[in-house]
């Protein structure tokens, strides 16, 4: 059945009249470096587990009992997000939604005509409908069931109970499509259930706190149960709170630290919260593109160089990613250490083939292999990321390198100079002071970049990058550059693998200085235990969790997450910090 013009119509008007007048006002916070995140998928600026170089806070000095928070604002949910959302509350893991995948600020019009499409498409299954009302759909259970099915939907779907004029509001849309006789008692709570999922009060966050203030400013107040519900929701499991949680809401037991990280606790033990930590990780390196690069399913690659390389073989490279971080964290000790310095890994042939292993052979399934020691420890050593940051024929020392000192370690690089080259660097037969000479990628590198335009930025890129030079642009490890010049004679020249990294000081800031490092394994070991990486990734979850960049006003939250990360290691204990964390349980009231 379709559904009723009249009830469809009212949909999409009451949604988009409220989506209005709920963005006016304050969205974003002066002074910091990033504005409204928007909980989902990597890749997104302000999107939870969006990989960004905030600026380091000031070193506050803080003392026990100090509260201090940065302001939140007004934040939309991403499309990932609402389709995740939409599931978990239909109860249909499989539900197929064709969302618009923009996640600006403000909703565009594209995204409001996908959105109601998609719902539409939803309500027309009474099994949808039958999970929210306490009656059979199928009959006229009058006007208790339908007040009944507003209160569960608006419940849930709210991340907290309806308020009297929303419940008239939206029996007012219920009312409205019943007194066209041709519309059934479903017709009517389809068209509630239309509206609840293109309403603001379900596609964006809004927090006011609870009005309790525990802190000497009058700004600062504790964020309500339900509100903190939706803020660890979206933090571990990028979806909404289940009933669960906002049970724990309404019966105080979210009122406390201790109450937060015990449903925390829980819910990283859930399949969702494996999913979804997983996500933020692996959406660190960006691998589902940014708004500078392609995904690692688009990166191109040249395949006369790479006849090997194919769609089914990145795939493989992202499923071994996905899995190997989802072990690391859960099933492993969950610390930095494993996910930079752990070999094991899960390839399919073309995987093993590709990282020179003979298991699994060709027509067996992917399984857990250990890699070859020396030339494999953790992230940063497999093929996803070696692949994607890479030139289509060669490997590229300058966007591993400077991924991770601007993502890994937060380190800013600026911009380029005006007069910057944009000339490839290709190793092989080039021009070197008018003469052609043959090269390593190495090599050239460092003679394009030796300019003084250039030297201030590539002298701290091109070492960290220069550690990877083993790889090549498809994340084969390699002793030697083999290749044929202009004049097509062959040529082998010996990698040089040798880098350095940012040395930190005794606050754990970069005091300028580079560590040298002898390869790639060295180096994801140094990173590892690196001051500098530990605060990035320690910043990295808090923005994550708290849907924006933290700014000097959330220094003393930073600094305890920071502190209790390094006694640890665990990302586990880190997540637990951040969710107990003055900054994700309080709210600063904006002007």
């Amino acid at each position: 059945m379709s559904p009723p013009k009249t009830s469809s119509t009212l949909a999409v008007s009451l949604a988009l009249a409220l989506v209005t007048t709920a963005c006016s006002g304050h969205i974003g916070e002066p002074g910091t470096s990033g504005g409204p995140g928007t909980p989902g998928a990597p890749g997104t600026p302000g999107a939870p587990g969006t990989p960004g170089t905030p600026g380091t806070p000031g070193a506050p000095v803080c003392q026990p009992g100090d509260l201090d928070v940065g302001v939140s604002a007004l934040r939309r949910l991403d499309s990932p997000t609402i389709a995740r959302g939409i599931r978990d509350l239909l109860g249909d893991p499989n539900l197929a939604l064709d969302l618009d995948g923009g996640n600006e600020p403000v909703i565009t019009e594209l995204a409001v005509a996908k959105l109601n499409d998609a719902i539409w498409k939803v309500a027309q299954d009474d099994k949808h409908l039958t999970r929210f009302a306490p009656c059979d759909v199928s009959t006229d259970g009058g006007a208790s069931c339908a007040d009944g099915f507003i209160d569960e939907l608006a419940r849930l779907a709210f991340r907290r109970p309806a308020s009297t004029a929303e419940r008239a509001w939206l029996r007012g849309v219920y009312d409205k499509v019943r007194a066209d006789s041709n519309n059934t008692f479903a017709d009517g709570l389809r068209a509630v259930l239309a509206v609840v999922l293109q309403s603001p009060q379900f596609l964006y966050v809004l927090e006011l706190g609870s009005g309790s203030s525990p802190s000497t400013s009058p700004q600062i107040t504790a964020l309500s149960g339900y509100e903190r519900a939706t803020r660890l929701a979206l933090f571990l499991w990028q979806s909404l709170p289940d009933a669960t949680l906002l049970f724990a809401a309404q019966s105080g037991e979210l009122d406390t630290p201790e109450g937060v990280k015990a449903q925390a606790k829980r819910m990283l033990a859930d399949p969702r919260g494996r999913t979804a930590l997983t996500r933020v990780l692996v959406g660190w390196l960006e691998l589902d593109g940014s708004a500078t690069h392609d995904s690692l399913q688009q990166v191109v690659r040249d395949t006369t160089r790479y006849p090997e390389d194919s769609p089914a073989l990145r795939d493989a490279m992202r499923t071994a990613i996905d899995k190997f971080v989802e072990r690391a964290l859960f099933d492993e000790d969950g610390t930095l250490a494993t996910l930079l310095g752990a070999r094991f890994a899960y390839v399919d042939p073309a995987l093993a083939k590709l990282y020179g292993l003979s298991s699994p052979a060709a027509g067996e399934p992917a399984r857990w292999v250990d890699l070859p020691q020396g030339q494999r420890a953790g992230l940063l050593t497999r093929a996803a990321f070696l692949a994607l940051y890479a030139s289509p024929t060669v490997q590229s020392p300058i966007r591993r390198g400077a991924f991770i000192l601007q993502h890994l370690m937060c380190i800013e690089l600026g911009e380029p100079p005006p007069n910057a080259n944009d000339t490839p660097v290709t190793g092989g037969s080039v021009n070197q002071n008018g003469q052609k000479k043959v090269l390593t990628v190495r090599e050239d590198v460092a003679h394009k970049t030796k300019d003084t335009g250039c030297v201030e930025c590539h002298r701290n890129i091109n070492p960290v990058g220069f550690a990877f030079e083993n790889y090549d642009s498809l994340g084969r490890w390699q002793t030697q550059e083999r290749g044929t010049d202009d004049n097509g004679a062959p040529y082998v020249l010996p990698i040089d693998a040798s880098g350095a990294l940012p040395q930190a000081d005794s606050s754990g800031s970069w005091n300028g200085n580079l560590e040298p490092v002898s390869g790639p394994v060295e180096l994801s070991q140094k990173l590892a235990d690196s001051p500098i990486y530990r605060r990035c990734f320690a910043r990295t979850l808090l923005r994550a969790g708290l849907g924006r960049a933290p700014s000097k006003s959330d220094g003393c939250s930073l600094q305890r997450a920071e502190q209790a990360f390094a006694k640890s290691g665990s990302v586990i204990d880190l997540l637990l910090t951040i969710v107990s964390s003055d900054s994700f349980l309080h709210l600063r009231k904006s002007n």
